[in-house]
């Protein structure tokens, strides 16, 4: 009866429910048989009318002491997802964790309740399920009780955490802390989080908070120095720290530098992605940072600095997990870029990423580093501007390459030139045959390198001239006349040798594989032809 009541009768479906709740989960007498059955009519009734959740959650509050911990399975048992909050309700969790133990079934109950809360978009519309104030108003939430566990931690019995340790149990305050973390990253606290139509319309910013000013956030700029939790609540919810972007290189960069210190990297990541998104038009003055830089570098570098210590501990290389995050968070950005009404176009945003990894010294050694370009390559390698942004990108730093490595003096690398052993350095020297992507751009790379020194030309004129000698010969004719970087050199060491290499070392399933092969061809039957349209019998691709 009470489920086929409408809306407006919220009275019968409340007095129903009072009657089942006292039964099934109060009376001792009927609990035991009840119980699983009362659950199962509370959450058909709130189904169809969401606000008794509400109403019982009050009821609950009473009764509390007497229920116990059962209570949490009562709620697990009602549609918290498809529920809306009043303002009464987040008072009432909010004295659940700020006024109880971590261990008391009322925490534990507002913890449940909070995390089943629906934090995202409503199905597939473009709404946020909760209203922004919610959001606003749970943000300072993880940072009080954080304040409160720690200096609980401070007046602890030390005798007491040992016994706890010494008998294998967990402590609910680490419980507690990772799913404040938890909470935090799911509320949509930066203009970005927010769905496409909000975070373009012109009131995105009316109710982003005041950081100097306002009271809302007191608790986090008590606990700003100490907590990296207060860190990224600042970064996401302030008007000026997150989203204004000479006070976020001021201001904001350190905070984000804490994040990535106290190896809150997930956090890190998900304030990266919201700046990038913010400050689209410009990104090259964020580029211009050497902070910003630097903390982009120890994302990517974050797994490779952990591989040692795992593989020493597990015999085994590690996961690879923030490298994946990253990968994704990039491949998301760039997948984003490609839909209506974005700010930012996918040919600006490929280059500014591509200049981001490959602005850290010797980043094509980096296994890490080469897997997130590899990804990048991946997501926007049909788009032919962002495909040739990217080459044009690693051409640059190729070109650098090249006249640094000349450069260097030394009595080894005298000896390796004269030994004709040597050759042009190869991004391609260190980077795994899994990586296809980024081994197919940086061999078009390294052979347009040798065409814009004249390289390919020079030899084909000279075997077409010559028709008995070898490219060897040729080569050596082409370094007589000219001062071409690492030279002299033999001719194993010119691309189309690499483009051989590649494709028959690249996985045969994978779809980057046909393209290498394809390149390969193309270079290996290239003829040149003569002066009347037809081509010659000389190749630079005798082995």
């Amino acid at each position: 009866m009470a489920t086929a009541r409408d809306a407006m009768e919220t009275d019968f479906a409340e007095a129903v429910s009072l009657q089942i709740y006292e039964v099934s989960q109060l009376q001792s007498v009927t609990r035991e048989v009840c119980g699983k059955t009362g659950r199962d009519l509370l959450g058909a009734i709130a189904g169809k009318h969401p606000r008794l959740v509400s109403f019982l959650l009050s009821q609950v509050g009473h009764t509390i002491d007497q229920l116990g911990k059962a209570c949490i399975y009562l709620f697990k048992a009602l549609p918290v997802s498809a529920w809306n909050p009043r303002e009464s309700d987040i008072q009432t969790l909010r004295e659940f964790l700020l006024c109880y133990a971590p261990a008391s079934a009322r925490h534990h109950l507002a913890r449940s309740i909070i995390s089943d809360l629906n934090w995202g978009v409503a199905g597939e519309t473009d709404e946020l399920a909760l209203p922004n104030h919610i959001h606003i108003a749970m943000a300072t939430l993880p940072v009080e009780v954080e304040m409160i566990i720690e200096s609980n931690e401070q007046g602890a019995d030390i005798l007491a955490q040992f016994n706890l340790y010494r008998l294998g149990a967990v402590d609910p305050r680490h419980e507690v802390t990772n799913w404040l973390w938890n909470v935090a990253l799911s509320l949509c606290l930066h203009k970005s989080d927010r769905p496409t139509p909000v975070f373009h319309s012109d009131d995105a910013n009316t109710d982003l908070l005041d950081f100097d000013l306002d009271p809302t956030l007191a608790p986090v700029r008590q606990a700003l120095k100490t907590s990296s939790l207060a860190c990224f609540i600042a970064l996401s919810s302030s008007s000026h720290l997150g989203h204004n972007l000479e006070k976020f290189c001021v201001d904001g960069l350190p905070l984000l530098e804490r994040l990535v210190e106290s190896k809150n990297l997930l956090a890190a990541l998900k304030i990266l992605s919201n700046v990038i998104l913010t400050f689209s038009r410009e990104a090259d003055r964020l580029l211009d940072e050497p902070k910003f830089v630097a903390v982009i570098h120890c994302l990517a570098l974050a797994d490779m600095n952990m591989s040692g210590f795992i593989e020493k501990l597990t015999g085994r290389a590690g996961s690879g997990a923030n490298t994946k995050l990253l990968t994704s968070l990039v491949h998301a950005q760039m997948s984003s870029s490609q839909r209506p009404r974005s700010l930012q176009t996918p040919k600006r945003l490929a280059e500014f990423w591509t200049r981001a990894f490959t602005g850290l010294n010797n980043w094509h050694k980096e296994k890490s580093i080469e897997r997130v370009l590899d990804g990048l390559i991946m997501s926007v390698f049909k788009i032919k501007e962002c495909r040739e942004i990217i080459t044009e990108v690693i051409y640059e730093k190729y070109d650098e390459f090249v006249a640094l490595d000349k450069s260097k003096p030394g009595l080894l690398g005298a000896l390796f030139s004269l030994a004709g052993s040597g050759g042009p350095p190869s991004f391609l020297d260190h980077t795994a045959s899994e990586h296809v992507w980024l081994s197919y751009v940086i061999l078009c790379v390294e052979t347009e390198f040798e065409k814009r020194h004249g390289l390919i030309d020079s030899i084909d004129e000279h075997l077409q001239a010559n028709p008995k000698q070898n490219p060897d010969q040729a080569l050596k004719a082409f370094f007589s006349r000219t001062s071409y970087p690492k030279a002299p050199f033999s001719s194993s060491r010119l691309s189309i040798h690499r483009w051989a290499e590649r494709a028959q070392s690249a996985p045969v399933d994978h779809p980057g594989c046909a393209l290498m092969w394809s390149a390969f061809f193309t270079r290996f039957f290239y003829r040149r032809r003569n002066k009347f349209g037809a081509p010659n019998f000389s190749r630079i691709s005798a082995f």
